[in-house]
């Protein structure tokens, strides 16, 4: 009975992080990217995506120590954040991503079609 007892105390539980994810104008961001890194090896812990109403939950083993919490979505700055000690559920709350906007001034773009000569050609390939 009492190998049972500390069999079970000394098992690891499930932490959850929760929170939404909304773009500057509150607006939800469906399908973002949320994942946990070990920061040791940065190997995968946990991850998820985001609903329709950019809410998430990811559970993962609580005791995680230096976690890196990551959030991305297509067309956005991507979100990181360290978790120091997971010991319990953490709800992050909103979390605003920034549009990644990308404006090019001008491009110009130079090319010269280039010149080949063959050697068993002996004519210009002009005819008069």
């Amino acid at each position: 009975m009492f190998f049972l007892c500390c069999l079970s105390s000394s098992a690891q539980k499930n932490a959850v992080i929760s929170g939404k994810i909304v773009n500057d104008k509150d607006s939800p961001i469906e399908v973002a990217t949320i994942y946990l890194m070990n920061s040791k090896d940065s190997s995968v812990e946990a991850y998820t995506i985001s609903d329709k109403n950019g809410l998430f939950k990811l559970e993962t083993k609580s005791g995680l120590q230096n976690g890196i919490l990551k959030i991305s979505a297509e067309d956005y700055l991507e979100f990181s954040d360290t978790i120091e000690k997971l010991t319990h559920n953490i709800d992050l709350g909103v979390i605003r991503l920034i549009k990644y906007d990308v404006e090019l001034d001008e491009v110009i773009i130079k090319n010269e079609a280039p010149i080949r000569i063959r050697a068993d050609t002996k004519s210009t390939g002009f005819r008069r």
